[in-house]
């Protein structure tokens, strides 16, 4: 009772906590002490009603005092950063500079980086400057020539900032790269052209090596002779070929041609003979040119008098041609100049063939004295690449009359065009008129 009346002293401001313990204008009495009563959204904090999101003072809730610098908002102490800088991790940076803030908190660059604009960006040292992500030096680098991006074409390299010809072991002839050890336009020296009909070679002008080669390098003028030098300089002497220009392409160099006279050499034989082939007079030559052409020939030939010829994917010899007792067997395939195709074998032997035996392009199965394997059965010390009953043979030398070693070429077995003349010719002579060649 306080003044003549019941009053409740944990709540009335008149009388709180006691009789005239009167409260401010401000306060409430709650629980028998005054206390201020806040609004919107505010807080009381020692004495006072404070807003708890920005008061410094009283940040996030009473007595929570920021440092000094950093200022309070949404109830978090935070930095209160100027001239454009950032807070990042509890510093003000400036995120178009700092690497370790560039463009924005956290976004570090590379160890070799710098900051500018917001962008991470190299940082070239030595004159050197940054293109697509390297630190280039733009007066010698032949992608980024004189400024990145400026690519020196093929053969070029960068001098000064300006894209120059850099022909490397090659030699710089009217602006050009080129090699002349075997350019036929700048033979040993820049401007010293060989003439049509030869190539360059070890910086020499020599005559092409093969009849194909006059052809690829357009310098064919039709079926006839040509100057060649099959193995370069230092090697055989040059000598006048017969090329076939036009037979299944061209860039035959004839080596054979037998007229199916008798006392004509065979085919392996080293005697040369100088007929004219293309005119199919008896020719041949000598183991050396046919060895060394063999040496880079992929194709061999043989053509008819009458027309027809038949292709062997080899060349028609090897490297043992000049070794005594030597023979070879080589798998082919056989095409005929209507392309009638079959599987066979080419083969020779420069020895027991007094009586013939030296030549065979046949096939594989049974004759009358054995087995053809390989193409031939072995069956004679007189004819050892002839078949017994000469079957299976595309092409064979049979000349027995008088076994004197000479040459008797026949066909026991057609292909397509290329037809059978005999079936077994032994007589002295044979009936087939051709010339072989190579490519």
């Amino acid at each position: 009772k306080c003044a003549g009346k019941c009053v409740d002293t944990q709540l009335d401001p008149a009388h709180c906590g006691g009789c005239g313990n009167a409260c401010g204008p401000r306060q409430i009495c709650a629980a028998g002490a005054c206390q201020l009563q806040c609004a919107g959204g505010t807080t009381a904090c020692s004495g006072k009603c404070v807003d708890t999101k920005f008061d410094p003072a009283h940040c996030g809730g009473c007595g929570q005092a920021c440092a000094p610098q950093p200022v309070c908002s949404a109830g978090a102490c935070q930095l209160q950063c100027a001239g454009g800088t950032t807070a990042c991790s509890g510093k003000c940076v400036d995120t178009k500079l700092d690497p370790a803030n560039c463009g924005g908190c956290g976004q570090a660059c590379a160890p070799q980086q710098v900051c500018s604009g917001g962008l991470c960006q190299l940082q070239c040292a030595g004159g050197t400057t940054a293109c697509s992500g390297k630190c280039v030096d733009t007066q010698l680098d032949p992608a980024h020539c004189g400024g990145c991006g400026k690519a020196c074409a093929q053969n070029e390299g960068c001098k000064g900032g300006t894209c120059v010809l850099d022909c490397g072991q090659l030699t710089k002839c009217n602006n050009k790269c080129v090699d002349i050890s075997t350019d036929a336009q700048n033979c040993g020296k820049c401007g010293n052209a060989c003439p049509p009909a030869q190539s360059c070679s070890a910086g020499q002008c020599v005559p092409y090596a093969t009849c194909k080669k006059v052809l690829d390098a357009g310098q064919s003028k039709g079926s006839g002779t040509y100057v060649i030098d099959l193995d370069g300089p230092g090697g055989l002497a040059a000598f006048t070929a017969y090329c076939d220009m036009s037979t299944d392409g061209g860039g035959w160099t004839v080596l054979y041609a037998a007229t199916g006279a008798d006392g004509e050499q065979p085919l392996v034989s080293d005697a040369e003979t100088g007929g004219n082939p293309l005119a199919f007079q008896h020719y041949n030559l000598n183991r050396a040119k046919k060895m060394a052409l063999s040496a880079v020939a992929t194709a061999g030939i043989f053509v008819r008098q009458s027309g027809p010829w038949l292709r062997v994917d080899h060349a028609l010899f090897d490297q043992k041609l000049d070794t005594p007792n030597s023979h070879a067997h080589y798998a082919v395939t056989i095409t005929a100049s209507d392309n009638a195709s079959a599987k066979g074998y080419l083969g020779y032997a420069n020895f027991n063939n007094s009586a013939g035996g030296d030549y065979n392009v046949s096939f594989d199965g049974p004759t009358c004295a054995g087995t053809a394997v390989e193409g031939v059965d072995h069956h004679g010390s007189n004819y050892y690449h002839l078949n017994g009953c000469c079957v299976r043979h595309y092409l064979y030398d049979f000349s027995a009359n008088v076994p004197d070693g000479d040459a008797g070429y026949d066909v026991s077995v057609s292909l397509g065009a290329w037809q059978a003349t005999q079936g077994c010719h032994g007589e002295e002579g044979g009936t087939l008129v051709f010339y072989a060649g190579m490519r």
